[in-house]
Parts: C-alpha cells; sequence; structure tokens
C-alpha cells in the first residue's frame, strides 16, 4: 500500500491530537486564557496500539504528525493552529508510524523494502511548556514492549528531529533490529546501517504501477546497497508488473537489491562503435556496353572520365575516389 499526505491532526491520519480546555468564566470564552495541555499527535500515517503491522514493497511518504495546542484555539482538525493557553502544547510523534504496546500486549512493526520519507512531526502552539517532536518511525516501549525490525528500507528526510526513535517509559522495552538499511538519523535503532547519506531521491510521481513512488536518482546510495539475503522473496518491487526486485542499477556487473521499495532499472546500450580510420582496395565490375573502357576519378561529385581499360573500376580509400 502507498501512504502520502496524510496529517495525524486531530484524529486524521494515525492517533490525533486534541486541544486543550478552553479559559474563561460563565461560558464567556476569552482566548488564549485557556491552561488545558494539548493531546499528542502520534503516527502521521499508521498507530499501531500493542497490534502487529507489516508492510512490505511500500511508500509512506509527506504525512505529518503534529500535537495540539494548550488551551482555545479554533481549529478544524481540532489541533490548533495559533497561540495556545499556559498548558503544555501537545507532541508530535511518529510522523509515518507511530507504535505502542498497550499494556501487557506487545506491539510489532515489520518494513521490508519501504521507503518513509518526507515526513513532518510538530508540536503543538502553546504559551506554557512546549511540546516535543521527533521520529518518522517512533517506536515507545510503555510499561511493557514494542518491537521494530526493518529490512532494506529507507527512513530520511524528515522534517525535525531525528528519523528513527525507539524509546522506552515506565520500564518498558523497546527492541529494533534489521540489515540492509538507509536511515540518515535514529536514536536507539538496533539493527545494521547501511549509509546514513541523502537518499536522493525523487519526488512522489506515477513511474508506472499501480501505486506512486518515488525513484532513486542516479548516484543514490541505496542503489545495490540492500541485503540480498533480506528480500523475502519478493519478485517485483512497488510498482510490481515487470519491474524485478534485483537488478544491477549501478552496471557494475554486480546484481544487487536496492533500499527501499523502488528498484533502479538502467539500460547498458554498450560501447559506441569505433570507427577508425583505414585503407583498403575494393574493386567493382562493371557490365558494359563498351568494351574495354576504363571509368577513371569518380568522386563524391559524381563526375568520371573515361579512357582505355579492361571494364573494371578501382576504388581507393584513401583518396575516398575510384580509379
Amino acid at each position: 500500500f502507498n501512504f502520502t499526505r496524510v496529517p495525524g491532526l486531530g484524529g486524521a491520519g494515525g492517533f490525533g491530537a486534541g486541544n486543550g480546555s478552553p479559559g474563561g468564566s460563565n461560558n464567556n470564552v476569552q482566548p488564549p486564557s485557556g491552561d488545558g495541555g494539548g493531546g499528542a499527535g502520534l503516527g502521521g500515517a499508521v498507530f499501531n496500539y500493542g497490534g502487529t503491522l507489516s508492510v512490505r514493497n511500500s511508500t509512506l511518504s509527506g504525512n505529518t504528525a503534529q500535537g495540539g495546542s494548550s488551551g482555545f484555539v479554533p481549529s478544524p482538525y481540532g489541533g490548533g493552529v495559533g497561540p495556545g493557553g499556559d498548558g503544555g502544547a501537545g507532541s508530535g510523534f511518529g510522523g509515518a508510524i507511530f507504535s505502542m504496546n498497550r499494556g501487557a500486549t506487545s506491539a510489532s512493526v515489520n518494513l521490508r523494502h519501504v521507503t518513509i520519507a518526507d515526513s513532518t512531526v510538530a508540536a503543538g502552539q502553546s504559551l506554557g511548556a512546549a511540546g516535543a517532536a521527533t521520529g518518522a518511525l517512533y517506536v515507545l516501549g510503555n510499561s511493557g514492549t514494542s518491537t521494530a525490525v526493518v529490512n532494506n528500507s529507507i527512513i530520511a528526510d524528515t522534517s525535525a528531529g531525528v528519523d528513527f526513535v525507539a524509546s522506552t517509559i515506565s520500564g518498558g522495552t523497546a527492541n529494533s533490529s534489521g540489515v540492509g538499511n538507509l536511515i540518515e538519523t535514529n536514536t536507539g535503532f538496533g539493527g545494521s546501517i547501511t549509509s546514513t547519506a541523502d537518499p536522493n531521491l525523487a519526488g512522489l510521481a506515477d513511474n508506472r504501477g499501480p501505486t506512486p513512488t518515488r525513484a532513486l536518482n542516479t548516484g543514490s546510495p541505496a542503489i545495490d546497497a540492500g541485503d540480498p539475503g533480506q528480500t523475502g522473496g519478493l519478485t517485483t518491487d512497488q510498482r510490481g508488473g515487470i519491474f524485478q526486485r534485483v537488478v544491477d542499477g549501478d552496471l557494475n556487473g554486480s546484481t544487487i537489491v536496492d533500499i527501499g521499495a523502488y528498484e533502479l532499472i538502467q539500460i547498458d546500450y554498450g560501447d559506441a562503435p569505433d570507427f577508425a580510420s583505414g585503407t583498403g582496395d575494393v574493386e567493382v565490375l562493371l557490365e558494359s556496353g563498351v568494351d574495354d573502357q576504363r571509368i577513371s576519378n569518380v568522386g563524391t561529385d559524381g563526375d568520371a572520365s573515361r579512357g582505355a581499360g579492361n571494364g573494371r573500376v578501382a576504388f581507393n580509400a584513401t583518396a575516398n575516389e575510384y580509379l
């Protein structure tokens, strides 16, 4: 599947943030005097609460998790866009995915050949304490266990904070593992990171296939950089059909899978022909109504002279003329 630009504000998308309680007296609201704290915005595309989330060959692009503002602030999303009251602003965690255990019920996230990019995390607005904002993928162990297994995936270009976060509160546990990944920045990732460089992605576009994708530009560090043992049996990239999952994307002779949902396919046209100069003789036999005549000095202008000969025409390759 493909997630794109789904805000986690006030319940649209993931677990949305709410605003704090309004202030005032006798139902006469006087913003921004409210002191209620804003709720957190958790998971711009997916909020996983004590469940198992498995995603493969998919792109999550341009999603947003924004915390609610404190006090009373009108907003069609319930997340607030103006200055809040004295209460603390809500935090924004997991611009694309937020995953947390539900009591003793653990939560798990499994990603394989996934591209998560251009996620936005933002705290709500407040005159009081500021909220936090971080993590395109945020894994939280809250008095229990949350797990993330990430293989051959890109997590990058998050607007604030870091791209991957594994965190705990109240004695919880957050486990993470996986190999062959491009993760630009992280806190607590326990697996293998192949590259922390900018993935050099093209914008979300129709690159053929049923859903939009983020193509790898030429020179991307994700090309031919995945772990061959972690394709999970995938035979195509996100686009399906003729788009094979494992090709020689950098044309260096080694067929290695790319990181992320998109597999770069380039065509090798081979070396250009060598038009080296040289010399040689070419004989052309002509059937002529005139016996023993010789045609000489036939150039590119088509002029020729005729004389006695044996009916043969010779070509001088060096002089580029017939003799």
